[in-house]
């Protein structure tokens, strides 16, 4: 910089021995070098920004642009194939863009295969749905596509590249984080709780870019604000200049992402936060914020150790610890208890007030509530999907297998053997033989399995069936593999969302709801809300926390993986991912 700075040449010593130079005339001198040297730097930086903006400009307009969005809503549809006659295949961000920059597709008519998951176009004559483009640089088209699920699918939340194509052609990002979040390219189910103000994000089995085995086995976290009823009124960004985006004031929550904080190392990538003792992996199975001793909140959860692939051998609970950010174990047990939440449970505090005097009941209690005991007491009820097991909301109670209850028709069992065996259950029946069903301590609790297995073998009626979920549409048998439940202010009754075991479409690709008007049951009818086509969408959980309209419109998730499903063709960077979805719940009245 300096030698762009015109300074005037010294005068010859001679010279300077015997003319005197004023004190102005240093100043003038030094108010001059400082401007010149000002106007070069700002110069140089509006030239450096330009050049950059110029470069921005110049890389977008490399890519023809297409944006694939719903015909009912307009917004941008993710997870949309697009795959050329000779099988290119290109696939929507997380706000429905594709960018194409393919040298021997420029400047030709291309046809486009176009294909989602519960996403259609109408079929020509010949049966292809598909468009065709002519794929020119610089230039953007919409694709309308038709939804036929109920439910509106979002964006991703996990992964990398969520943004990826919005990011190439200098689109608005709405997150902080467009491309990738601490290494994290795969994240298995999720579970959630608010603690200190915050949303607390559990992970378990989370991949990692640079190995496959060199990612969290220990579960993996983040979290973010609170959602606030009005957190789609924010703008997004500071600037809506190209190029010049301030990602570190994003929201948490916009309409097209959530921005994640994840717990990380000193790499500044994802760690581990519940590393308990022994081999393999471990699991959190439900996470809960209860009271200790002392009445401070404190977040606790139960686990499971993992070995040989799939084996559990060993159970037990943990605390999360505040000034290390990470679970530690308090008790642990050899033999899984009795009475232990599933895997994916979530749990929700249900019952008339907790110790405070506050009201936590989430709805009317009701008949049955009263004849099951529970009207004047609240219970931490696990859900899983049915809420068939439930402990007092403390930690102490909570870390205490023996002081869960399960719900059940059988005798109160306390011993190790499994009393539940389809070839002799001992159900509980008076002595005019009509069945009872209640709270038991040290008793497993009902699942529909065990229903279908007794009602096989004679030992239970279809009169006396607690779960008895069918199609609205076709009165079919549903089998319940696993999801999340909860209240909601809008239906003014419980709402339950889950996997289908065993779909048309797919294993488990096909989610439903079904409502209850009291949290026991009966579960009865269930409406189909989302189909994946041999893909996998599993452990559905339903974030009541970012309900909106008074409960009308619910938000939900899930695993989004080619395993279980019989497809071979992983879905690039979506697949082994968490996958968010909307649903407006008027749309339940209509078949």
């Amino acid at each position: 910089m300096m030698d762009q700075v015109r300074i005037p040449r010294p005068l010859p010593r001679s010279q300077f021995t015997s003319t005197r130079i004023s004190s102005i005339g240093l100043a003038q001198l030094f108010v001059g070098c400082t401007l010149t040297l000002i106007a070069t730097t700002l110069s140089d930086r509006f030239i450096t920004r330009a050049s950059a903006q110029q470069a921005q400009q110049a890389e977008k307009l490399k890519y023809f642009a297409i944006q694939v969005v719903d015909d009912q809503t307009g917004r941008g549809v993710p997870l949309v194939e697009l795959e050329t006659i000779q099988h290119l295949m290109f696939i929507s961000d997380s706000q429905g863009w594709i960018a194409i920059d393919q040298p021997d597709l420029i400047g030709r008519e291309v046809y486009f295969h176009v294909r989602s998951h519960g996403y259609e176009l109408a079929p020509d004559g010949f049966g292809n749905r598909g468009a065709r483009y002519r794929v020119q640089p610089g230039k953007e088209t919409r694709l309308k596509i038709h939804r036929n699920n109920r439910a509106e699918r979002l964006y991703r939340t996990t992964g990398s590249g969520i943004y990826r194509d919005s990011w190439l052609l200098d689109k608005p990002i709405p997150t902080r984080y467009p491309l990738i979040n601490s290494d994290v390219v795969g994240s298995d189910s999720v579970l959630t709780a608010i603690y200190k103000d915050r949303v607390y994000w559990f992970w378990g089995d989370t991949s990692r870019s640079n190995y496959p085995l060199s990612g969290s086995f220990h579960m993996s976290g983040a979290t973010t604000s609170v959602p606030s009823a009005d957190r789609f009124n924010t703008p997004r960004s500071n600037s809506d200049e190209p190029g010049q985006q301030d990602f570190t004031n994003q929201l948490d929550f916009t309409e097209n992402g959530i921005s994640l904080d994840y717990f990380q190392d000193e790499q500044k990538v994802l760690r581990p936060l519940a590393v308990m003792p022994g081999e393999g992996p471990t699991w959190l199975t439900s996470v809960a914020v209860l009271p200790d001793s002392q009445g401070v909140q404190r977040m606790v959860a139960s686990y499971v150790k993992i070995r040989n692939s799939l084996e559990a051998y060993r159970w037990g609970y943990a605390q999360w610890d505040d000034s290390k950010n990470h679970f530690v174990e308090l008790v642990s047990f050899d033999e899984r208890p009795i009475c232990f939440p599933d895997t994916q449970s979530h749990p929700i505090l249900y019952g008339d007030t907790n110790s405070n005097g506050d009201t936590n009941s989430n709805g009317a209690n009701s008949a049955s509530d009263a004849q099951n005991g529970n009207t004047n007491e609240a219970f931490l009820y696990f859900c899983s999907p049915f809420p068939f097991l439930r402990v007092k909301p403390t930690v102490d109670d909570f870390i205490r297998p023996e002081r869960y209850q399960g719900y059940s028709c059988l005798q109160t069992h306390k011993g190790s053997s499994d009393p539940k065996l389809a070839s002799n259950p001992k159900l509980d029946r008076t002595p005019d033989g009509t069945l009872k069903y209640a709270w038991k301590n040290q008793t497993e609790p009902l699942s529909q399995r065990d229903q279908e297995n007794w009602i096989g073998s004679g030992k239970l009626g279809h009169d006396e069936e607690v779960v008895r979920i069918r199609d609205r549409a076709t009165g079919k048998a549903l089998r319940v593999h696993n999801g999340s439940l909860a209240w909601n202010e809008y239906r003014q009754r419980w709402l339950m969302i889950f996997t289908e075991l065993g779909g048309e479409s797919s294993m488990l690709g096909e989610i439903w709801l079904a409502e209850s008007p009291t949290l026991i049951g009966p579960w009865r009818d269930a409406v189909k809300i989302l189909t994946h086509d041999r893909y996998s969408f599993y452990n559905p959980k339903h974030h009541s926390f970012m309900d909106i309209d008074g409960g009308k419109t619910i938000f939900f998730e899930g695993t989004y993986s080619h395993t279980f499903s019989g497809n071979t063709k992983p879905t690039p960077r979506y697949d082994y991912n968490q996958l968010m979805y909307r649903l407006d719940l008027s749309t339940l009245e209509s078949n």
